[in-house]
């Protein structure tokens, strides 16, 4: 799941530097790969950056929240990043009214430019959506805005559930729990089989204090896939959460039974 978003932040980014040289102050970036994975990580970076609406190409109107779903994902991860100076939705919802653009649609290189300078940002990411038989195609790129230059592309597939469902991670992790429910809870009455989003949406309730939610939530996504360790922390915590110490402490220890070195169950047992 976790390879779609990295793909598009980590891999962009990978890309830009490649393209600048690493010779500017803006293409400054620590790069490393675990050796255990075939991937590149984004540790850190010096520059501003803007993430600009992404284009449904196909126009379907199923992918029409893509276009600011996306671009609020991606300014997320990438305010994530040491270092690198990102605008925040406000701010570029404020830049896109007043240079009197759609907050959707299509932005050409040219406007991508524009956009950039009034942004006041070294870079702007951009790209478009597309539908491709049952799955969705997103190509991004990322331009320097003072020489128009292209400095990376790049793209993935992935489902609907897929990037939806971390969108709302995204959402809840940044503390926005209304738009993080939206999200979450429409793909759970979309897929109610799917465990990942049962789990996600327990600690969505947890974060709110909604602390029976949050243990239904955890307990469906445990018995829909009883090998979901991280579901079972879930519901250990959510336990706790609500005042029930004993239980809490039952579903930590089958944590540990499951993965004897979790801190997090290991923790839940010393307090």
């Amino acid at each position: 799941m976790k390879n779609f978003s990295e793909r598009l932040l980590i891999l962009s980014a990978a890309l830009w530097v490649a393209g600048c040289g690493g010779s500017k102050p803006y293409a400054m970036a620590e790069i490393s790969t675990p050796p255990s994975e075939k991937r590149v990580e984004l540790k850190k970076a010096t520059g501003s950056l803007g993430v600009l609406p992404f284009e449904n190409t196909t126009k379907k109107p199923e992918l029409d929240w893509w276009e600011q779903g996306l671009t609020d994902m991606l300014t997320t991860d990438f305010a994530g990043v040491e270092g690198l100076q990102v605008v925040e939705r406000r701010q570029r919802h404020k830049v896109l009214e007043e240079a009197k653009l759609s907050l959707s649609g299509l932005i050409d290189e040219s406007t991508a430019k524009k956009v950039g300078k009034l942004m006041g940002v070294d870079m702007v990411v951009t790209g478009s959506v597309a539908a491709v038989g049952g799955q969705v195609r997103v190509d991004a790129r990322v331009l320097h805005v003072e020489t128009g230059k292209v400095l990376g592309v790049q793209a993935a597939l992935a489902s609907h559930q897929e990037v939806r469902l971390l969108l709302g991670m995204a959402w809840r992790d940044k503390g926005e729990h209304g738009f993080a429910r939206k999200e979450l809870e429409a793909l759970a009455a979309m897929d109610a089989l799917n465990h990942d989003v049962h789990r996600e949406l327990s600690w969505l309730y947890q974060a709110i204090g909604e602390w029976e939610k949050a243990i239904k939530s955890a307990q469906t996504a445990w018995e829909l896939y009883p090998e979901d360790v991280e579901a079972l922390y879930a519901l250990a915590e959510a336990y706790k959460g609500k005042g029930d110490g004993e239980t809490a402490k039952m579903y930590f220890q089958k944590v540990l039974e499951k993965n004897p070195v979790h801190e997090g169950a290991k923790a839940g047992l010393e307090e």
